[in-house]
């Protein structure tokens, strides 16, 4: 990603397959000890002009996971989108063709949102302050402005809405990222029609505690303990088995790499065993080096 003199994006290229330097640099975040602040040996290995306009972030912990999964023209989906980090890093992948539809309900944190996507002129990205969840208001139409690049930001007062309501009226995500402040359980069983007819790629945060894999190929877990089917309200149980019955396979994002076996990650790819690019994504990833997200 460039810029032009002015600040603004001038355009997003070169983070697939960037230079040698950013490969290590993400080989040596990923070795490091998972301790708060600990980008700082790494950022002087980042080219300075691979951002945004904006807050500078070093290139996002699971950014190689939205590299191996879109492709330029698709859709994605980020749900709780927060200050943007990971909508922007989509919005360059899926280039000019494609779209970003960010949801965001907290007004001060959309409206930040909101500026970013203007400033850098990203068209491609489509802002909504709806809550997504289980169940939608009677009549809500999930309202996705053109962008914030031309004078749309999201409006105050989240209006409940799911994901397949959603996706009835635009176009359905190649990939959908749920951030750590959503539940990811109440937002997917909103989303039935949506993972039953496309199939999409999910990036997901797990419960802080989770339980050690059944074993299956499925991803199911046995679960052992209040402690470890709290997560924020939700039950790890629960959204495993949701899961498994719409015939997903739970990947876990290490240091190492993509695997299926161990306990669960704190960020998980759940992908439909059914999908076209399961193989694809699924040996881009295995010796890619994934460090925690601490950007949700």
């Amino acid at each position: 990603m460039t810029q032009d003199g002015s600040g603004n994006l001038a355009a997003i290229s070169g983070h697939r397959a960037g230079p040698l330097r950013w490969r290590l640099a993400g080989r040596l975040a990923a070795g490091l000890p998972s301790l708060r602040g600990r980008g700082w040996p790494t950022r002087w290995m980042q080219d300075p002009a691979n951002t945004y306009s904006g807050p500078r972030y070093r290139p996002p912990a699971l950014a190689p996971v939205f590299d191996a999964v879109l492709r330029p023209g698709d859709c994605c989906y980020d749900v709780a989108a927060g200050l943007g980090i990971y909508t922007l890093w989509a919005a360059g992948v899926v280039g000019a063709a494609g779209e970003v539809h960010a949801f965001e309900e907290a007004p001060r944190t959309g409206a930040t949102l909101a500026a970013l996507v203007e400033r850098n002129r990203l068209s491609s990205v489509h802002l909504s302050s709806a809550a997504v969840g289980a169940s939608a208001a009677v009549g809500a139409s999930a309202a996705v402005g053109a962008s914030a690049a031309v004078g749309v930001a999201p409006i105050p007062g989240a209006t409940p809405i799911t994901l397949d309501a959603h996706a009835a009226r635009h176009r359905p995500p190649a990939l959908v990222r749920i951030g750590g402040e959503a539940e990811s359980l109440d937002v997917l069983r909103g989303a039935g029609e949506l993972l039953r007819a496309h199939r999409p790629a999910l990036l997901l945060a797990m419960p802080p505690r989770p339980a050690r894999r059944g074993g299956d190929r499925s991803g199911e877990n046995s679960h052992r303990g209040e402690g470890d089917r709290r997560a924020a309200g939700e039950n790890p149980g629960e959204l495993v088995s949701l899961l498994a019955a719409a015939g997903y396979r739970i990947l876990n994002l290490s240091r190492r790499g993509l695997t299926g076996q161990g306990v669960f990650s704190p960020n998980v790819l759940a992908l439909h065993d059914g999908w076209e690019r399961f193989e694809q994504v699924a040996v881009t990833l295995r010796r890619t080096p994934l460090p925690r997200d601490r950007t949700a």
